[in-house]
This record gives structure tokens, C-alpha cells and sequence, in this order.
């Protein structure tokens, strides 16, 4: 017997494994599934199994004599009646019925072994990909932890800009209400009042803080999907108290470039363990 399994994988949120192979091996998809879930922790994963059967099986056969009696029957009026004769009996051969299996086909004591060698070939293959895919996943997620390191610090840097923008504003809108010039120490208490209340240093601490932490559990060897998860669910919430704090056309673009990298860190980190 030899054997050739071909194992695919896709994204999950659990563990399932799916068998297709002849319905010959079902007495050993059992061995089959607990070798992938010792492999595999967590995804879809297909096992495709072929094999080759010859000396492997072993099935009693015998031949139904009354379908036997009537097939040749039939057959010595087709030859009568001048058809030629191999052809004919090619054609009962093939009666369906004509021949009855007394006992299920059953694999011979090496066929497991064999079978299992070649899932367990076809699973370190898998697992050599996924390795693979997991380093090229790493760095597509460091660059977008890279990108909202950048994307903040500019935020941070504007966003003084973005207080005199709103004092220049409320000057004006004042001096048109009283339809003259508002004191220079009322405007500057009620310029200091607004950014105390808009203030989004803590909001950039924190921001700041789940970056690196993030940062340091993507470098690492126990980086898991729902950590990931977790620490883009609270950046998300940091970088939306920031946004609804911003008046500028400028901070809201980019809040709108960190809402796209958080996305694409949050699609990312459901394809790793």
C-alpha cells in the first residue's frame, strides 16, 4: 500500500478537522484526527488522503447464481441473434448484482502505519508553511505597530496647533457676539479652560504604553491572537477619545490613517494562534 495526504489549512476561531479519504479507511480516521490535533492547535484543517490499495485489501466475493443463470441466458439469444460473442459477455460481466461481496474489504497490518507516516509527513510540511506565513504575518504587524507609532507622535506634535486654531476661533466668535474686543485675560482663561478639557496627553500615554507593549509581545515566542486582540480593542478606544478631541481637518485625517491600521492589526491578528 502506499499513501499520499495533502493537509490544508485556513483561519479559525477553534480546532476542526475534516477527513476526506476512501470510505475503506474510516476505521482509521479516528488515528488520523488525533495526529492532527496533536500538530495543531487552533484552524480548519482539511486532510486529503489517496492511496493505493492493491495487496492492502482483502474482501470475500461470490457469484449470485440466479442473476448469474438469467445473464447467460439473455446472453445465448444475443448471440443468436448474431451478436459476437466476447462482447456480449463482456457486457454480463459488468450486470450489476451479478457478483456479491460476503465480507467488508479490511486493510492488512501494515496499511496504519503507512497511512499515519504519511499524515504525519504531510503535517510537519503544514507546519513548516505556517511557520513561514507566521514570520511574514510578524512583520506586516510591526510595520502597522510601526505606523501608529509615527501617526501618534505627528498627532502629538500638531495638536497645539490645533488649541490656537480653536483660540483664533473663539476670539472672533466672541468679539462678533459683543461686537467688540474681548479682554486678552478672559480669552486666555477661556482658551485654558478648553484645553484642560480636551486635553489628549492621557489619552497618548496610554496610546504610547499599548504600542510598546504590543510591540514587545510581537517580538516575542508567546505572541496569541486574543492578547493582540486586546491590546487593539483598548488602542481603538484611546485613538476614538483622541479623534472626538480633535477640530482639525489634519488630526482627523489622521485618525482616520490609525482607525486603518488598527484594522488591518485586528484582521491580521486573527490568523495567529
Amino acid at each position: 500500500m502506499t499513501a499520499t495526504v495533502e493537509a490544508r489549512s485556513v483561519n479559525h476561531r477553534f480546532l476542526e478537522v475534516s477527513i476526506h479519504a476512501p470510505r475503506e479507511l474510516a476505521s482509521l480516521e479516528g488515528g488520523m484526527k488525533a495526529l492532527v490535533q496533536r500538530a495543531v492547535r487552533r484552524g480548519k484543517v482539511d486532510l486529503y488522503v489517496k492511496f493505493n490499495h492493491q495487496g492492502a485489501l482483502a474482501a470475500r466475493y461470490r457469484v449470485d447464481e440466479g442473476m448469474l443463470a438469467m445473464a447467460l441466458a439473455l446472453s445465448q439469444r444475443l448471440v443468436a441473434q448474431g451478436l459476437a460473442a466476447p462482447a456480449v459477455n463482456d457486457h454480463i460481466l459488468a450486470v450489476p448484482g451479478l457478483f456479491v461481496m460476503e465480507s467488508e474489504p479490511s486493510l492488512d497490518d501494515g496499511a496504519a502505519e503507512i497511512l499515519y507516516a504519511a499524515v504525519d509527513a504531510a503535517l510537519q510540511e503544514l507546519a513548516l508553511m505556517r511557520k513561514t506565513e507566521g514570520v511574514q504575518l510578524r512583520a506586516h504587524m510591526l510595520s502597522r505597530v510601526a505606523d501608529l507609532r509615527r501617526i501618534a507622535a505627528e498627532f502629538r506634535r500638531l495638536y497645539p496647533e490645533s488649541v490656537e486654531s480653536f483660540r483664533v476661533r473663539l476670539k472672533e466668535r466672541v468679539a462678533s457676539l459683543l461686537h467688540g474686543e474681548i479682554p486678552d485675560e478672559r480669552l486666555a482663561l477661556e482658551t485654558a479652560i478648553a484645553a484642560e478639557k480636551t486635553s489628549i496627553e492621557e489619552e497618548w500615554e496610554r496610546l504610547s504604553s499599548h504600542l510598546q507593549q504590543l510591540e514587545a509581545l510581537l517580538q516575542s515566542a508567546d505572541a496569541v491572537g486574543r492578547r493582540i486582540d486586546f491590546f487593539v480593542q483598548e488602542m481603538a478606544r484611546e485613538v476614538n477619545t483622541m479623534g472626538a478631541k480633535s477640530s482639525s481637518l489634519t488630526l482627523t485625517d489622521l485618525v482616520i490613517d490609525a482607525k486603518h491600521a488598527l484594522e488591518q492589526l485586528r484582521e491580521q491578528a486573527q490568523n495567529v494562534e
